[in-house]
């Protein structure tokens, strides 16, 4: 993997994911660093330390017809995932993001991410984003300056964003009840998306806030805090 860097006043950063579902575990890694002036490369090699963490759980109920899908629904949902798949794993090599990533919308956290979730008493994956509950209609606005790489109703996370940052980032906007931007358009950070809702599978208004780096799930929270001295 080849992860540019960005200067700062104490060195240089790089953005990396480490995805939800990684075990818990002592990784071994080896960087090597390529100056922008030419000249041999730098070769350091560190450990990445992935701690085990409890997101605690989460038992909700919801019409059979959300849960149990029909052979026909599942095709939709199988494409609905193979066109997220798509646009999350794209690996922009420009940096469209300038500066902290900021929250889409103020509310009540409802549900956080890799909480682990049971729908009418099946078990399903850990939550991929950030649930943030707040009134039908609230602006949405963009975690940070991109480009629009999705805009589409899934049956699931029903009216559906998809923002690239550049440099591999991605955000994720969910249920929203209105969308106010289209594909390959740019938006500035806070630039209204659209408006919270819960269209998809939901039980009530909210904005399923997501975020990936290079296709890894990551907490959009955390994304906000490491760039927040950027």
């Amino acid at each position: 993997e080849r992860f540019p860097l960005l200067e700062t006043d104490d060195g240089y950063v790089a953005l990396v994911g480490v995805d939800l579902n990684w075990p818990e575990g002592l990784y071994p890694v080896d960087l090597v660093l390529y100056p922008a002036s030419g000249g041999p490369p730098y070769r350091l090699r560190a450990d990445l330390k992935v701690r085990d963490r409890d997101f605690g759980s989460q038992a909700l109920s919801l019409p059979t017809g959300m849960v149990d899908l029909s052979e026909d629904r599942l095709k939709q949902v199988q494409g609905d995932n193979g066109s997220l798949r798509r646009v999350l794993t794209e690996r922009t090599r420009k940096r469209y993001w300038q500066g902290p990533f900021t929250r889409p919308v103020r509310g009540r956290v409802s549900t956080g991410f890799g909480v682990a979730r049971t729908l009418n008493g099946q078990p399903r994956s850990p939550h991929s984003g950030t649930d943030i509950a707040a009134p039908r209609g609230t602006p949405v606005g963009t975690a940070n300056r991109g480009v629009v790489t999705l805009v589409q109703d899934m049956y699931l996370s029903g009216n559906t964003v998809v923002v690239d940052h550049g440099w591999g980032v991605s955000t994720v906007y969910a249920h929203l009840d209105s969308v106010a931007v289209k594909e390959g358009q740019l938006v500035r950070r806070g630039q209204p998306i659209g408006t919270v809702g819960s269209t998809g599978r939901a039980t009530g208004p909210h904005l399923h806030f997501g975020a990936f780096i290079r296709g890894a799930k990551v907490d959009p929270l955390g994304l906000i805090e490491v760039t927040s001295g950027l």
